[in-house]
């Protein structure tokens, strides 16, 4: 795979959703065995809709293999997803156990509203990477990788083509009706950008950003590149 997963990264899939590629991540993860100190990895999947990720749940779930363990999903929106990977001793149930995650200036947390415990909450996790709380020294840390497999027009998808083909004519005339209109693909190529932009906001330095669709179109793949080159390089001539 092209993000080259090592056993201590902690992977971010801001459009993780049905969870295909999750599962991978995790299984990549966990063929150095369980984990450990050597072996801490894990994988952080997010997407907005709660339909598609209560797939990806219903996935993990009825997969056999040890990976899940390592695996957490957020219900919230990946273009302001911000929420920092787990402590390394995440999986040591005795370590937590001895280090409570602790409660600021030892007041009370804050009552958290619905949307906000989206974010903070996982939607799913296993017991060990369920936990609201992160730790002040974590607060800014970030993910080792970063996949942005992001929602797009699937053009260049042929399963997805063959629905909307008129048999009669072979005629593509609905997926352009319904698919590839100016308005669709402007505002599809805009929540690309700001998903990519988040994506690299929450990636570490030396990190690996990917970011991939299913389209063949211009202005969903170099456009929006170019267009997040341009960002990041004007950002970092103005520090």
């Amino acid at each position: 795979m092209s993000l080259e997963v090592h056993p201590n990264d902690h992977v971010l899939d801001l459009c993780c959703a049905p969870g295909g590629k999750l599962l991978l991540i995790a299984d990549s993860l966990q063929k150095n065995g369980p984990p450990s100190k050597k072996s801490f990895g894990t994988i952080t999947g997010v997407d907005i809709s709660q339909k598609r990720i209560s797939i990806c749940q219903s996935l993990i779930k009825k997969s056999n293999s040890m990976a899940k363990i390592r695996v957490r999903l957020f219900a919230t929106d990946g273009t302001t997803f911000k929420v920092p990977p787990p402590d390394e001793n995440w999986w040591d149930f005795n370590h937590l156990k001895k280090n409570p995650p602790s409660k600021p200036n030892g007041l009370q947390e804050p009552k958290i509203s619905k949307t906000e415990s989206s974010v903070l909450k996982p939607f799913f996790s296993s017991k060990l990477l369920r936990n609201i709380s992160t730790p002040n020294s974590l607060a800014n840390k970030k993910y080792s990788k970063v996949l942005v497999d992001a929602e797009c027009s699937h053009d260049g998808s042929l399963i997805h083509l063959e629905k909307y083909i008129n048999t009669s004519s072979g005629s593509f005339a609905k997926l352009d009706d319904e698919f590839l209109t100016y308005d669709r693909l402007k505002n599809v190529s805009d929540l690309q950008y700001k998903l990519i932009l988040n994506g690299w906001n929450n990636l570490c330095v030396d990190g690996t950003l990917i970011y991939s669709t299913c389209s063949l179109s211009y202005k969903q793949n170099e456009l929006v590149i170019a267009k997040f080159m341009e960002k990041i390089i004007m950002d970092h001539n103005s520090e």
